[in-house]
């Protein structure tokens, strides 16, 4: 039976059962033969046959995905306290097979990292300890790391700084609506992405209203203080200079300087980098067309 369900479903049928990816209806012969037939070839007849003619694998989800997926899409508690944190979400070319040797390459740049494997190409990596800014070319390193270790093409996107209450499932769940869009959309060359090349990416390309469900709470923060974000619009239209931002707004230097450092503790987007701040510029001004 499993030699006539090869000849028709070809490649999309494996017998490797070490990653049981969830792209993959997994079943179980009366021998103990496990084997799966990714779902994009089976209809929903197809799926209700099979597991009619074979036993379904089951699994325990909350050690198959983890804690995370659990909480954003499960609506279960986290094990325990944690108060910001950052998603990255990776996607691969191809399988990534030595996880372990991935953790490996992940912890050495991000301190406590929670890795959620939607598939054995795509997952998260969830920052519990996150820092405010982060660093890029630390992270290209580690996709540089993990292509060259796996021979594969990886492309990471940088998620947000949020603040875990109970606004943060939507949010994540609207982020990576946006970032699944973004990177099904364009060929890309590079190999990181921020927050603020998705943003820009909507707002050059999606003729639908922008939603504030996206933003973290941070940065929502950070928009109802006025002053601050009146000196950073000022500064983004000095060409991010600080001497020039002061002489405009009739300030000390320090002053500013000190709402600058501010406005990056609290949202984790460095204005102090041009992408940032243009993305960051963007929403100023759409915001001050909605008011």
């Amino acid at each position: 039976m499993l030699e006539k369900l090869a000849l028709l479903y070809k490649n999309d049928l494996t017998t490797n059962d070490q990653e049981q990816s969830n792209d993959y209806l997994w079943l179980q012969t009366e021998n103990g033969q496990i084997f799966g037939i990714h779902r994009s070839r089976l209809t929903e007849k197809e799926e209700q046959l099979l597991q009619t003619l074979f036993e379904p694998l089951k699994r325990d989800e909350d050690d198959y995905y983890g804690k995370w997926y659990q909480y954003i899409y499960k609506n279960k508690l986290l094990p325990e306290s944690i108060s910001n944190v950052r998603f990255y979400y990776f996607y691969s070319n191809r399988a990534i097979e030595e996880r372990e040797i991935f953790s490996e390459i992940v912890s050495g740049v991000i301190s406590k990292p929670s890795i959620v494997w939607l598939s054995s190409q795509h997952g998260w990596i969830v920052d519990e300890s996150p820092s405010s800014t982060v660093q890029i070319d630390d992270l290209v390193q580690l996709v540089e790391s993990v292509t060259s270790d796996f021979y594969i093409q990886l492309k990471m996107f940088i998620g947000q700084l949020h603040q875990v209450n109970q606004s943060i499932k939507n949010k994540i769940q609207q982020e990576i609506k946006y970032i699944q869009k973004f990177q099904e959309t364009l060929s890309l060359k590079n190999k990181v992405f921020t927050f603020s090349d998705v943003l820009a990416f909507h707002f050059v390309t999606c003729d639908k209203p922008f939603s504030n469900e996206f933003l973290s709470d941070f940065l929502i923060s950070a928009f109802r203080d006025h002053e601050l974000i009146q000196t950073i619009k000022q500064y983004i239209e000095c060409n991010l200079n600080v001497t020039q931002t002061a002489k405009k707004m009739f300030m000390h230097r320090n002053s500013v300087q000190y709402r600058i450092d501010k406005f990056i503790e609290l949202t984790g987007i460095d204005i102090r980098q041009f992408k940032e701040a243009f993305t960051v510029y963007l929403l100023i001004l759409f915001d001050e067309f909605q008011s």
